[in-house]
This record gives C-alpha cells, sequence and structure tokens, in this order.
C-alpha cells in the first residue's frame, strides 16, 4: 500500500491526482490523507482509499497519556 499525505495545501492536492490515477489504475492500493477527499471521490477503484489527517492537538494528547504499565524511557 501506497501512502499518500496532502493535507493542507489544495493545490498540492490537485497535484496528486495524476500520481495516484496512475498508481489506481496499475492495481496499486493508495492511501490518500488530506482535508480534501472531495477531489477524489468520484474515482471508481477499490484499490483507492480516502481519510483525513488526524487533528494535531489529537495526536499531542494521545501521546500525553499514560497508559498503566506503561513508562516512558527518558533518553
Amino acid at each position: 500500500m501506497i501512502h499518500i499525505y496532502r493535507a493542507n495545501a489544495f493545490g498540492d492536492v490537485l497535484w496528486t491526482e495524476p500520481v495516484i490515477r496512475y498508481l489506481v489504475s496499475k492495481n496499486q492500493y493508495v492511501n490518500v490523507i488530506t482535508n480534501y477527499p472531495e477531489v477524489f471521490e468520484n474515482y471508481p477503484s477499490p484499490y483507492l482509499l480516502l481519510n483525513k489527517p488526524v487533528p494535531k492537538w489529537k495526536k499531542e494528547f494521545a501521546e500525553s497519556i499514560a497508559f498503566p504499565g506503561v513508562c516512558k524511557e527518558d533518553n
């Protein structure tokens, strides 16, 4: 599976469209992570997966949680 992460700039997402079209036509699974999934919603392919990125605050929150029985090592 190929992961393409283009979240913030709409123009950058548009520039990835030919690459994604090519990969999908070669039956490669492509996971597109973007805030603009509507650009690719008309692709009739089971090889294309669309996801929205995890917001920064959720990543930071998940990293800050101390799970019972798990300690972070100091480096």
